[in-house]
């Protein structure tokens, strides 16, 4: 890409658990020597990331996002409402850069960008365009009469994979894979599969779940995976449904998801869907991208939207 384009470069400084920000000044000093148009910004709290990204999308070719998963949703959500990268065309104008800085960076595994800040930023000039597909969600909280809707990249979890994502914001001191399995040790332990109903095109299904995963990318939760054939670009979204099974036979499960293996196990339920609906006369929990919604939604519908978001991959 040619260094003469407008780079928004979007800095989340609480991202990894609030030690982003002591990378600040490497990421002004790397930038200002690849001699490079850009204007800097920084998050100051929840949703930020989506105002300033719709703020910017018009007027930049590139939009790069620094942080972790939730940072990174947020400023594709901001793309999206200001309608930028949302074409079919292979070479839209327009392009989100993912420059990973989180505690998980599990949307960092769809594009595969340098973990390395000078190698990952050296993809600002030299990346290639590619479409993904993006995963939509409409839903309805307990006590709430409107609707809401949500975006996804990578992923989307209900039920005991939700209350991982909302244990791990209270651990401090893990990053990766270890902290996704101290959170869910702790939940394991308390967690309660609930009644769900799911329809889709091909398939539906009802009873106690413990987890339900959609994803575009093949890992989830800092290096589960989930998904081992997941393609982001086939305009399908992979589905994991595991029922409730007893705890002692719960736990052999885990290393299984970590290597991919879990897929021959008969006990689960994998599907590829375009749409499902999922509801609960009871509430359930949701996570998207590993940001918690909250544990009072009791309908929800996940679409899948084609080559929505355009992003920079590594030459």
């Amino acid at each position: 890409m040619s260094p003469s384009l407008k780079y928004g470069i979007i800095f989340n400084p609480a991202a990894r658990h609030g030690t982003a920000y002591k990378f600040e000044s490497r990421i002004l000093a790397l930038l200002n020597n690849k001699n490079i148009d850009y204007s800097f910004y920084k998050t100051n709290g929840s949703l930020d990331a989506v105002r300033i990204a719709r703020g910017i999308a018009k007027n930049c070719d590139v939009v790069a996002a620094i942080g972790g998963d939730g940072t990174i949703n947020e400023v594709a959500s901001g793309l999206i409402e200001a309608g930028i990268g949302i074409k079919n065309e292979k070479d839209s104008i327009a392009a989100l850069a993912i420059i990973p800085l989180g505690s998980g960076n599990d949307l960092n595994k769809i594009i595969g960008m340098p973990l390395k800040l000078n190698e990952a930023l050296d993809v600002l000039l030299n990346g290639i365009k590619k479409s993904i597909d993006i995963g939509s969600i409409v839903f309805k909280r307990k006590s709430v009469l409107h609707e809401e809707t949500k975006i996804f990249i990578n992923s989307l979890g209900i039920g005991i994979d939700a209350e991982i994502a909302n244990e791990i914001k209270r651990i401090k001191h893990l990053s990766g894979l270890s902290l996704y399995l101290y959170a869910a040790i702790k939940v394991l332990a308390r967690y309660r599969a609930k009644e769900l109903q799911i329809q889709s095109e091909s398939w539906n299904d009802s009873g106690k779940k413990y987890l339900i995963c959609l994803g575009n990318g093949r890992y989830e939760g800092g290096g589960f995976r989930f998904f081992p054939d997941a393609d982001p670009s086939d305009g399908l979204l992979d589905m994991c449904v595991i029922p409730k099974i007893p705890l002692l036979k719960t736990i052999p499960v885990i290393p299984r998801i970590i290597r991919g293996t879990h897929v021959t196990d008969k006990r689960i339920t994998f599907k590829r869907v375009r749409q499902a609906e999922f509801n609960a006369e009871d509430s359930f929990s949701v996570h998207i991208d590993g940001e918690f919604l909250g544990s009072d939604i009791i309908s929800m519908k996940v679409d899948i939207l084609p080559h929505r978001l355009t992003v920079l991959y590594p030459d």
